[in-house]
């Protein structure tokens, strides 16, 4: 991973423990946001994923069905889960 990548991991992690607290809720400790998870969440400029697909990919991520793939690949796979739906 490239430095300026791996500054843009730590600040997406920073800010989603931000944004747990700030509403509440709580990131279970057994679900660390890795690199892969964040590749997975982000979204196009101006191109909000629907929630439905929000709630598939993050589900994917977070119960290992992404391990086995690089994190080149993961916008192969999202495109074809959601061609899958």
């Amino acid at each position: 991973m490239v430095a300026g990548e791996e500054q843009a991991t730590e600040t997406m992690v920073t800010l989603a423990h931000s944004l747990a607290r700030a509403c509440n809720c709580e990131i279970p400790e057994d679900v660390p946001i890795t690199p892969r998870l964040v590749e997975l969440l982000k979204q196009g400029q101006y191109s909000p994923l629907p929630v439905e697909k929000q709630i598939v990919i993050i589900y994917a991520g977070t119960q290992g069905y992404v391990d086995e793939y690089p994190e080149s690949c993961l916008g192969r796979f999202e495109s074809e889960l959601y061609d899958f739906m």
